[in-house]
C-alpha cells in the first residue's frame, strides 16, 4: 500500500472530531488499532477497513484505474444548482461502493484461505520433524526398544535388537505400521487399557508385564514421551508362565 494514503488516513482520523472509541465503534476495529493507523505504525491497511474509515472520516473512497485508492472529502451541504448530484446518482454510488467492498472482502478471504493451508503443509512438516528427529535411542547389546506414534502406529524409531525379531533392518521398519506388533491373542488387552481412564492407563503401562511380540514373549513397559503422541516400549524376554500370570492382572482390570 501507498504510504501516502497511510499519512493522509492518519491525518484524517487526527483531524476527526471523533473520539478513538467512536472511530473503533463506526469502523469496527480496536482502539489499539485506530491509535497505530493515526500514528502510522502500520504497513498496511486491510482493504475491508478503508470503507470504513472513509465514512468515518466523511470522504467517499474511490479507486483509480491504475488500482491506487483516493479518499475525496463528501460535501455536508446539499447542493441545490445545476452541478448538484441527484439521489439516484448516490444510490448508484452507494452500490458501487458495497460492491467494491465484497470484492475486497472476497479477496481478503481468497488469502487467509490460502495463509491457512500454507500453515497446514508447515505444521505437517514441523510434526514430521519432530516425530523423526527429537528422540533417539542408544543401541545396547540386549535392548529391545522402540518408540511409536499412537494415532498411526507407526515406529519412529527402533534398535537393531527389535528389528531381528522380525528378520528386518531398524530402518526398513522406521514409518511401518507393525501389525504383528501386538498379537491376536493380546488383542482383548488393547480393548481393557482403551476403556480405562487416562492416568490409569499410563500406571498400568509402567508396570511391566508380558505381552506377545510378533511370536515372542516380551515383558513390555510402555512410557509415553513428555507431551507429545509418542510413546516409548521397551522390552525384555519373558516366558510363557509370566505371560498367563499377567493375563489374570488384565481379566482383573475388567472386572472393575
Amino acid at each position: 500500500m501507498n504510504q501516502q494514503i497511510i499519512n493522509t488516513i492518519s491525518s484524517l482520523l487526527i483531524k476527526s472530531p471523533k473520539t478513538d472509541q467512536e472511530l473503533s465503534d463506526m469502523i469496527g476495529v480496536s482502539r489499539v488499532m485506530i491509535h497505530k493507523w493515526k500514528k502510522c505504525q502500520v504497513k498496511k491497511i486491510r482493504k475491508s477497513n478503508l470503507v470504513g474509515i472513509a465514512k468515518a472520516v466523511n470522504h467517499e473512497l474511490k479507486i483509480l484505474i491504475d488500482g491506487s485508492i483516493e479518499l475525496i472529502p463528501i460535501d455536508n451541504q446539499i447542493e441545490t444548482n445545476e452541478n448538484a448530484v441527484d439521489s439516484k446518482d448516490l444510490v448508484l454510488k452507494a452500490l458501487d461502493t458495497s460492491t467494491m467492498h465484497n470484492k475486497w472482502l472476497q479477496i481478503e478471504l481468497e488469502e487467509y484461505k490460502q495463509k491457512i493451508l500454507d500453515l497446514e503443509k508447515q505444521n505437517i512438516k514441523l510434526k514430521e520433524n519432530y516425530k523423526y528427529n527429537n528422540f533417539t535411542l542408544k543401541e545396547q547389546i540386549e535392548t529391545y526398544k522402540l518408540i511409536l506414534e499412537i494415532d498411526s502406529e507407526e515406529i519412529t524409531h527402533c534398535t537393531q535388537l527389535f528389528a531381528d525379531l522380525f528378520n528386518k533392518s531398524s530402518k526398513y521398519l522406521i514409518g511401518k505400521k507393525i501389525l504383528r506388533l501386538i498379537n491376536k491373542k493380546d488383542v482383548w488387552r488393547k480393548n481393557i487399557l482403551v476403556s480405562l481412564p487416562r492416568k490409569e492407563v499410563q500406571q498400568t503401562m509402567m508396570t511391566r508385564k508380558t505381552w506377545i511380540v510378533g511370536s515372542d514373549y516380551m515383558d513390555c513397559k510402555f512410557i509415553m514421551l513428555m507431551a507429545s503422541n509418542l510413546i516409548m516400549i521397551d522390552l525384555k524376554k519373558s516366558t510363557k508362565d509370566k505371560y498367563e500370570k499377567d493375563n489374570i492382572f488384565y481379566k482383573n482390570l475388567s472386572i472393575k
